[in-house]
Protein backbone atom coordinates (compact mmCIF):
# COMPACT_ATOMS: atom_id res chain seq x y z
CA UNK A 1 0.00 0.00 0.00
CA UNK A 2 1.49 3.11 -0.92
CA UNK A 3 0.88 5.91 1.73
CA UNK A 4 2.22 9.12 -0.25
CA UNK A 5 3.89 8.13 -3.44
CA UNK A 6 6.52 10.18 -4.91
CA UNK A 7 10.08 9.97 -6.30
CA UNK A 8 13.65 11.15 -5.59
CA UNK A 9 16.86 11.33 -7.50
CA UNK A 10 18.30 13.94 -10.21
CA UNK A 11 18.25 16.14 -13.26
CA UNK A 12 21.39 16.45 -15.36
CA UNK A 13 21.86 17.44 -18.72
CA UNK A 14 18.08 17.89 -19.14
CA UNK A 15 17.03 14.31 -18.30
CA UNK A 16 15.19 12.67 -15.18
CA UNK A 17 16.86 9.99 -13.35
CA UNK A 18 14.07 9.12 -10.54
CA UNK A 19 13.02 6.66 -8.50
CA UNK A 20 9.94 6.02 -7.19
CA UNK A 21 8.96 5.81 -3.12
CA UNK A 22 5.86 4.86 -1.44
CA UNK A 23 6.38 7.41 1.45
CA UNK A 24 7.46 10.84 0.04
CA UNK A 25 6.23 13.13 2.99
CA UNK A 26 8.89 15.78 4.17
CA UNK A 27 9.02 14.68 7.22
CA UNK A 28 10.41 10.98 6.37
CA UNK A 29 11.91 11.18 2.80
CA UNK A 30 12.47 14.74 2.57
CA UNK A 31 14.58 14.90 6.16
CA UNK A 32 16.76 12.03 4.53
CA UNK A 33 16.89 13.39 0.94
CA UNK A 34 18.34 16.63 2.90
CA UNK A 35 20.78 14.77 5.22
CA UNK A 36 22.16 12.93 2.44
CA UNK A 37 22.88 16.25 0.61
CA UNK A 38 24.16 18.09 3.21
CA UNK A 39 25.91 15.56 4.29
CA UNK A 40 27.84 14.49 0.77
CA UNK A 41 28.63 18.75 0.47
CA UNK A 42 30.29 18.59 3.77
CA UNK A 43 31.96 15.44 3.33
CA UNK A 44 33.51 16.45 -0.55
CA UNK A 45 31.71 13.40 -1.95
CA UNK A 46 29.11 15.60 -3.76
CA UNK A 47 31.31 16.50 -6.14
CA UNK A 48 31.91 12.57 -7.53
CA UNK A 49 28.46 12.19 -8.14
CA UNK A 50 28.38 14.03 -11.50
CA UNK A 51 30.71 12.13 -13.15
CA UNK A 52 29.07 8.80 -12.08
CA UNK A 53 25.58 9.95 -13.26
CA UNK A 54 27.14 9.86 -16.73
CA UNK A 55 27.36 6.28 -16.38
CA UNK A 56 24.34 5.59 -14.48
CA UNK A 57 22.41 2.24 -15.52
CA UNK A 58 18.54 3.05 -16.74
CA UNK A 59 17.55 -0.57 -16.04
CA UNK A 60 18.07 -1.61 -12.47
CA UNK A 61 15.79 -3.88 -11.14
CA UNK A 62 16.47 -3.80 -7.09
CA UNK A 63 15.91 -1.74 -4.07
CA UNK A 64 17.28 1.54 -3.98
CA UNK A 65 17.01 3.89 -0.88
CA UNK A 66 19.44 7.10 -1.25
CA UNK A 67 20.66 8.97 -3.70
CA UNK A 68 23.84 7.88 -3.85
CA UNK A 69 22.26 4.29 -4.12
CA UNK A 70 21.33 5.65 -7.31
CA UNK A 71 24.32 6.24 -8.78
CA UNK A 72 25.95 2.86 -7.75
CA UNK A 73 22.96 0.37 -8.88
CA UNK A 74 20.89 2.94 -11.06
CA UNK A 75 17.37 3.56 -11.84
CA UNK A 76 14.39 1.77 -13.39
CA UNK A 77 12.75 3.26 -15.61
CA UNK A 78 9.90 5.41 -15.07
CA UNK A 79 6.45 6.74 -16.41
CA UNK A 80 6.88 10.26 -17.90
CA UNK A 81 4.99 12.77 -20.05
CA UNK A 82 5.86 13.34 -23.70
CA UNK A 83 8.30 16.27 -22.13
CA UNK A 84 10.09 13.32 -20.49
CA UNK A 85 8.96 14.97 -17.09
CA UNK A 86 7.80 12.19 -14.43
CA UNK A 87 4.74 12.31 -13.52
CA UNK A 88 5.05 13.40 -10.02
CA UNK A 89 3.05 12.30 -7.65
CA UNK A 90 2.62 13.46 -3.70
CA UNK A 91 6.12 14.75 -3.22
CA UNK A 92 9.24 15.04 -5.46
CA UNK A 93 12.80 15.71 -4.47
CA UNK A 94 15.06 16.15 -7.24
CA UNK A 95 18.90 17.36 -7.49
CA UNK A 96 19.32 19.05 -10.35
CA UNK A 97 22.86 19.05 -11.49
CA UNK A 98 21.95 21.48 -14.69
CA UNK A 99 20.90 24.64 -11.68
CA UNK A 100 22.60 22.90 -8.58
CA UNK A 101 19.79 23.20 -6.79
CA UNK A 102 17.40 20.85 -4.91
CA UNK A 103 13.52 20.78 -6.83
CA UNK A 104 11.19 19.95 -4.30
CA UNK A 105 7.59 19.06 -5.82
CA UNK A 106 4.62 19.20 -4.34
CA UNK A 107 1.78 17.89 -6.07
CA UNK A 108 0.39 16.70 -8.98
CA UNK A 109 1.73 19.24 -11.05
CA UNK A 110 4.77 20.56 -11.79
CA UNK A 111 3.60 23.67 -11.46
CA UNK A 112 3.57 23.53 -6.93
CA UNK A 113 7.28 23.53 -6.99
CA UNK A 114 9.98 24.83 -5.18
CA UNK A 115 13.89 25.40 -5.53
CA UNK A 116 16.67 25.76 -3.05
CA UNK A 117 20.10 26.49 -3.87
CA UNK A 118 22.54 23.83 -2.46
CA UNK A 119 23.90 25.81 0.31
CA UNK A 120 20.88 27.06 1.86
CA UNK A 121 18.80 23.28 2.07
CA UNK A 122 15.79 23.68 3.95
CA UNK A 123 15.40 22.83 7.64
CA UNK A 124 13.12 19.65 7.69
Amino acid sequence: MSLFPGHFGFFWNKNYYVVSVNDSRQEVLGKKIVNELRNAIMDKTFKTWIPKIKNIKLDYEGHVESLSDILEKGIMKIDSNESKIPNFENYSYIVNFDTMQLNFYHGYRVLNNYYFDLDMLPNW
